[in-house]
């Protein structure tokens, strides 16, 4: 078993939590990318040459691979549930891409 240590100088530090998956990615060259929503944590990813997919595009993915029948439904729980914040446009533009009802 590995131990590793965070500090403010590592560039896989974050005060705002989300360092764990960073970490993972970064130590673990087998993983191919990571699930993030939080801007800061998509910025450093993509610094550290991590492939991210947010929410929103994981159900996209699932849908179009036939996974989900609906996403629009799973969308709205996880709005709902999680206070999820996204712009409309955002949200409808992801509904457009898997031909389900804008809002």
């Amino acid at each position: 078993m590995m131990t590793l240590s965070l500090t403010e100088t590592s560039p896989i530090w974050s005060p705002s939590g989300d360092s764990s998956q960073r970490l993972l990615c970064a130590h673990c060259p087998f993983l191919k990318g990571i699930i993030l929503d939080d801007k800061n944590a998509r910025k450093i990813a993509a610094d550290l040459g991590i492939k991210v997919i947010g929410t929103l595009g994981l159900l996209i993915l699932a849908k179009q691979k036939g996974f989900l029948t609906e996403g629009r439904p799973i969308m709205a729980q996880i709005i709902k549930r999680v206070n999820f914040r996204i712009a409309p446009s955002v949200l409808n533009r992801a509904l457009s891409l898997i031909d389900e009802p804008l809002l």
